[in-house]
């Protein structure tokens, strides 16, 4: 197994190749190969988290690609610098790089990539409160990719709409939406995201109070994600399962998922979630007047809410106060 030095050390050296064959191509003229490793570099640079020098290759990729009126190169590095500054917060930028890469595809008829645009402007648009426009363009997005026999893409962009909709309170256009990502990601055995769609079905019937239908898609969900080895997944449906086991009065059973969760999150260092699922496991403890398990969790919760400054840190203190004070009785 690569160890992450040597992984880095491996890219470093991928790096430094690519950019000596770039100085080889500029003084062969060779654009388009120049243009194809800078290309590589970039997304090497973006992957290293380096964004601002990843979107400064991929401008002179884009130059590269004009220079030999490859619009479909072009259309793809416009789309890739969109999602960084999508990711850098500078959604006006990003906007306007994917409906530039969008009008460039849709001339020439690249049907894959308009498709890709299409989902990413609709998550963006949705980002900013313009949900029926981002319905819209997922609407456009799944319409090409059946054209494409995209069926992964597809079952993608159906979960994503079906989040939309659930967020605008549409359960039953939502849980449409989830059920037919299913079927097309048991199609194309997507366990990973077969797994996501099913906790996301599992967090509807949750909300609309047909527990055990939800209890019974969260199993499924975890069954899964203990084969592909999701320990994050795991942990997040574990404190779900929890949380439904303690809203039907199943106390021992919501301990006793809340404490598998909090397991899995000490291995993955997810310390706000595990703050979450501490103050929940503590609560429940000290209701059944187990007070030295009940405080020292809560404690801790506070403890990681104060050092995150999480907007729940008044609250912990209150419940804690409380309990402490009941233990003091």
């Amino acid at each position: 197994m690569v160890n992450s030095n040597t992984q880095q050390k491996q890219i470093e050296q991928a790096i430094a190749q690519l950019k000596r064959a770039i100085e080889r191509d500029e003084r062969t003229q060779n654009i388009e190969g120049k243009a194809e490793r800078l290309h590589q570099l970039a997304i090497l640079k973006a992957n290293q988290g380096e964004v601002d020098d990843a979107i400064a290759l991929y401008k002179r990729c884009q130059q590269a690609y004009q220079e030999i009126d490859d619009r479909e190169g072009i259309a793809t590095v416009l789309y890739q610098m969109a999602v960084l500054k999508t990711n850098q917060g500078k959604t006006p930028e990003a906007i306007a790089l994917f409906e530039e890469s969008l009008r460039l595809a849709g001339g020439i008829d690249d049907k894959e990539t308009q498709a890709v645009v299409l989902h990413s402007l609709a998550m963006v648009k949705a980002s900013q409160g313009q949900v029926e426009d981002a319905i819209v363009l997922c609407n456009q997005s799944i319409s090409l990719k059946e054209q494409l026999g995209d069926l992964p893409g597809k079952a993608t962009t159906l979960h994503q709409m079906g989040i939309l909709q659930a967020n605008q309170g549409k359960i039953e256009a939502a849980i449409d939406l989830f059920e037919q990502s299913l079927q097309l990601k048991e199609a194309v055995k997507d366990l990973p995201g077969k797994a996501e769609t099913l906790h996301c079905l599992a967090v509807i019937y949750h909300q609309i109070g047909q527990i055990q239908s939800s209890i019974n898609l969260y199993l499924e969900s975890l069954a899964i994600k203990e084969i592909i080895n999701d320990l994050e997944g795991q942990a997040a449906t574990l404190h779900q399962l929890g949380e439904l086991y303690s809203q039907c009065g199943s106390v021992e059973e919501a301990i006793s998922y809340y404490e598998k969760s909090l397991q899995l999150k000490d291995e993955t260092k997810d310390i706000e979630s595990k703050a979450t699922t501490m103050g929940m496991l503590g609560q429940l403890l000290a209701n059944q007047g187990n007070y030295k398990l009940a405080i020292p969790y809560l404690q801790e919760t506070l403890t990681i809410f104060e050092q995150i400054k999480s907007p729940h840190v008044e609250t912990v203190k209150e419940v804690l106060a409380e309990i402490q004070g009941r233990n003091h009785r």
